[in-house]
């Protein structure tokens, strides 16, 4: 429940820049249609996450992957 609270001006300003988000709890994916698109999503996310709300990014699990090939996430694949 705190993480909803903490999180929602991340939600709202990623939202506010035109991207898709799924968040549940502290785990999110940012919905991006091209390699280039994605890249300044991470950078905007870090930006707000990192700069703003003081949080820290995990590094194994924060990446950019193509949803064709699969990922994890809430522990499915």
């Amino acid at each position: 429940m705190l993480a909803n609270v903490y999180l929602h001006p991340f939600d709202e300003e990623m939202t506010a820049r035109g991207y898709r988000l799924v968040r549940y709890a502290d785990d999110w994916l940012i919905l991006c249609k091209s390699e280039k698109s994605a890249q300044r999503a991470l950078k905007g996310a870090k930006e707000i996450l990192e700069g703003q709300l003081g949080l820290t990014l995990h590094p194994d699990k924060t990446k950019i992957v193509d949803a064709r090939q699969g990922f994890d996430f809430l522990g499915y694949n």
